[in-house]
């Protein structure tokens, strides 16, 4: 199997137009909730070069439930049925806290000729997991982001979930696993964060470091913990220089090297787990 980091920002960002220009194999996750009114095949033309990003569109049925905002079944269909040709993947139209109209909303979707990857999300009977993993190679797993910041209380619940997807074959992609020791305790097919993008909202750019194995953190405009990763920023072919002077904070550079940071891990995790 193999890691796949999706990052959960795209758009907006010049840095990933930046890595799609330097043709770096872009992977994006979209939300229904957020682009339903968007024209992604204008936005695609404008942003990248063919061949596009590999792109996951999820409902964004957190989202919307959160907002107090509901999804039409059908137009959510229609969007996936227009746009399909630009999606390597799409997500069920899931039903947070009740998995049997989560599985009602899969059954719909397939009636209309569609191939959604099935959602199954924490709190829900391990009798369903085994019951998609059974029938489809692909699931994602929900319900888990409150958990990132405890990995220890998600973990029995990971563990059981893995052991049911060993057992049938079954790849897993993970909603929100922003847990670096999630990551590298268990071997995911795919996952998405927004984490990537600390450097540009927080003002603090993830660099990964292949010899520690993990992320570490250099701080915008601070010369001191710039220059303490100055290496880490010459492996990804960047000045700390332009990170650590305030007056030359780049957006598009910060990004940047955000997203190849997160390419560089997902390579460790690949050896990690023996996926190449």
């Amino acid at each position: 199997m193999e890691a796949r980091l999706c990052g959960g920002y795209v758009a907006e960002d010049k840095g990933l137009i930046d890595l799609n220009q330097r043709k770096i194999n872009l992977r994006i996750l979209l939300s229904y909730h957020y682009f339903k009114n968007t024209n992604l095949i204008d936005l695609y033309s404008k942003y990248f070069d063919k061949p596009y990003p590999d792109t996951f569109l999820d409902s964004g049925a957190f989202s919307a439930a959160t907002q107090g905002v509901q999804i039409s079944i059908d137009e959510y269909a229609n969007y996936i049925k227009k746009y399909e040709h630009l999606l390597t993947v799409y997500s069920n139209l899931d039903v947070i806290g009740n998995y049997q109209a989560t599985n009602k909303n899969q059954l719909i979707l397939e009636k209309k000729g569609l191939n959604p990857i099935p959602v199954f999300h924490t709190g829900s009977p391990f009798s369903e997991l085994e019951r998609l993993c059974r029938r489809y190679s692909y699931v994602a797993l929900g319900g888990m982001v409150p958990y990132m910041q405890f990995p220890k209380k998600i973990m029995p619940f990971l563990i059981k979930a893995f052991k049911i997807a060993e057992k049938h074959n079954t790849k897993y992609h993970g909603f929100g696993c922003t847990s670096w020791q999630i990551l590298k305790a268990l071997n995911w097919y795919s996952v998405d964060s927004s984490s990537w993008g600390s450097g540009f909202r927080y003002g603090r750019v993830p660099l990964f470091d292949d010899k520690l194995g993990k992320f570490v953190g250099a701080d915008l405009g601070d010369l001191k913990s710039c220059k303490k990763h100055a290496k880490l920023f010459r492996e990804l072919n960047f000045s700390w220089l332009d990170f650590a002077d305030r007056k030359r904070n780049d957006r598009a550079k910060i990004c940047a090297i955000s997203a190849y940071s997160y390419i560089k891990a997902e390579k460790y995790l690949n050896r990690l787990h023996g996926g190449g």
